[in-house]
């Protein structure tokens, strides 16, 4: 689901409030929220299926995009509950 860009600047801003660590590693601070679901160009992007992470960690859901969207779609589902 896409959602207007108001709304995504919600649910961010809401994402970072709830989840001050990373969701995959619960080390270090969360200073992005990555998308598990964004097709070519951002044509399927799913603004449902982001998930709070630090830096190190969002690199790496990029370099092993579909791992990550294995190990961690859950959380994201959980996110948008």
């Amino acid at each position: 689901m896409k959602l207007s860009k108001k709304a995504l600047k919600q649910y961010k801003a809401y994402l970072a409030q709830e989840y001050p660590l990373c969701q995959i590693c619960n080390q270090k601070q969360a200073q992005d929220a990555h998308h598990l679901r964004f097709g070519c160009y951002g044509a399927d992007k799913d603004d449902t299926s982001l998930i709070a992470v630090d830096r190190e960690c969002h690199e790496w859901c990029h370099q092993n995009k579909h791992e990550s969207q294995e190990k961690y779609e859950h959380i994201a589902k959980e996110n948008w509950e």
